[in-house]
């Protein structure tokens, strides 16, 4: 059954117009009850078992028939007309708040990128090394570093100071280093003793039975020697005619013969 409510005094004093159909329905009573003693929509709606926008558009309507502006004024004008009793509501506990786990720092852009950069340094620097041959150890013996600092910097885990001595170690500028120039070095070639020692015997550009007799070897061998050493030296697919002069010339720049001890390569 609804119940009549007038505000304060009669509409001449500013109060709300007492006619019939300003009232409150037995619901309404209900959320007002609830709402003076704390409780927010969503427990109030959770308490009379409805939604919490059912709830917002409850309190639209009492907030227009008391004639106030907010949940303070409705339940102060609630309490004075009896519509609200305090004693007949529990108070809702206190809420604590919950304790979520931190979460974890997100990284900007530019510290993945250096990340990424650091790392590419790292894998560069190993690449650098392995192509001249080098064990980390002797990396680190050439820069003037220890081994664990070696593997921390291949890893991209050193300081700028780590890098630096790695790269004049290995005779690369840093800044080409991290540059998009940069490529992959290619391994400079290797000769056994016996090949280097055929190939210079063979510079003499004498023949291959010549060069055997002064090896104590059998031409066919010393042919052999020198196919393989043309596979390692890149030569391979040189003119016949120039390709003993060829291997002769990228094993002195790769350090693999004594240039004045190459004889006379044709």
């Amino acid at each position: 059954m609804s119940v009549p409510v007038q505000v304060g005094p009669s509409s001449q004093h500013g109060g709300p117009d007492p006619s019939p159909d300003r009232y409150l329905t037995p619901r309404q009573q209900q959320v007002l009850q609830l709402a003076a003693n704390g409780y927010r929509n969503r427990d109030i709606g959770k308490q009379l078992g409805t939604s919490e926008d059912a709830v917002k558009a409850q309190m639209a309507v009492i907030l227009k028939r008391l004639h106030v502006e907010d949940r303070a004024q409705a339940a102060t004008v609630g309490i004075r007309l009896g519509l609200v009793s305090l004693e007949t509501v529990t108070v809702p506990p206190e809420r604590v708040p919950v304790e979520r786990p931190a979460k974890p720092a997100v990284k900007s852009a530019l510290d993945e990128e250096l990340d990424d950069r650091i790392a590419d340094m790292g894998d560069r620097i190993r690449a650098e090394r392995q192509a001249r041959g080098w064990s980390q150890p002797e990396l680190g013996k050439r820069a003037g570093l220890s081994l664990a600092s070696v593997r921390r910097l291949e890893t991209g885990q050193s300081s700028l100071r780590g890098f630096l001595m790695a790269c004049s170690a290995l005779g690369v500028d840093l800044a080409y280093l991290l540059s998009a120039r940069w490529r992959m070095p290619v391994p400079p070639p290797t000769l056994t003793r016996r090949q280097a020692q055929v190939l210079r015997e063979a510079a003499s550009g004498d023949s291959l039975s010549v060069v055997g007799a002064r090896l104590g070897m059998a031409q066919p061998t010393v042919g052999a020697y020198l196919s393989q050493v043309y596979q390692k030296l890149g030569v391979a697919d040189v003119a016949s005619a120039k390709r003993r002069a060829a291997a002769v010339r990228v094993a002195v720049e790769h350090g693999l013969l004594d240039p004045q001890g190459q004889g006379g390569a044709r």
